[in-house]
């Protein structure tokens, strides 16, 4: 019978080391990104550089296939997309205009949280915006306010085919990470 103790205590510490090690690499890890975004934001010289060189570096961490960034109009309340990443390629000089009202991302501007939903094919917002946001393969959405004073200036999204890929967005790291994009957004042009 002592022996049995012995062997599960002894199994119940390497589980619990397992467990500490993992935690204490996941906020290292989550550190080092955010030491990394952190640098490609002050760097910046433009919205169009802030949305591109913050997309190519998430996309090292989270396969992102698709992003887009949008600036909230309070005048016509609409949010305007200037920019589409597909696959790698930039695709801009359109500007897609989505009614405030029923838009997705507006409705995450007025709550001011992230929002990530994993296996989106039926997401809310309208049909445009859904092919805005997504592709076919798409496994994870994440839409991320852009506020700053109270100001609500826009949103960055993103889209990837891997399964809960922005489940960590979750993490206050996060939340700081798209305040200091935020205030940097409203800096620039």
């Amino acid at each position: 019978m002592k022996a049995v103790e012995n062997r599960l205590e002894a199994e119940l510490a390497v589980t619990e080391d397992r467990t500490a090690a993992r935690h204490s690499f996941e906020a290292a890890s989550q550190r080092a990104i955010y030491r990394s975004l952190e640098k490609t934001i002050v760097a910046v010289k433009s919205r169009r550089d802030l949305f591109l060189h913050l997309t190519d570096k998430l996309d090292k961490f989270f396969a992102i296939h698709k992003g887009s960034f949008s600036i909230h109009d309070p005048l016509k309340d609409y949010m305007r997309v200037p920019i589409v990443l597909q696959e790698g390629e930039v695709k801009s000089g359109v500007v897609i205009s989505i009614a405030g009202e029923k838009s997705l991302m507006r409705n995450v501007l007025n709550n001011g949280n992230i929002y990530v939903e994993d296996f989106p094919k039926q997401a809310v917002g309208n049909i445009v915006e859904r092919k805005l946001l997504l592709l076919d393969q798409t496994s994870s959405l994440a839409i991320a306010p852009l506020c700053h004073n109270g100001v609500q200036l826009g949103t960055m999204n993103f889209a990837s085919p891997a399964p809960f890929a922005f489940s960590v967005f979750s993490s206050h790291l996060f939340d700081y990470l798209f305040a200091k994009a935020a205030q940097r957004f409203a800096t620039l042009k």
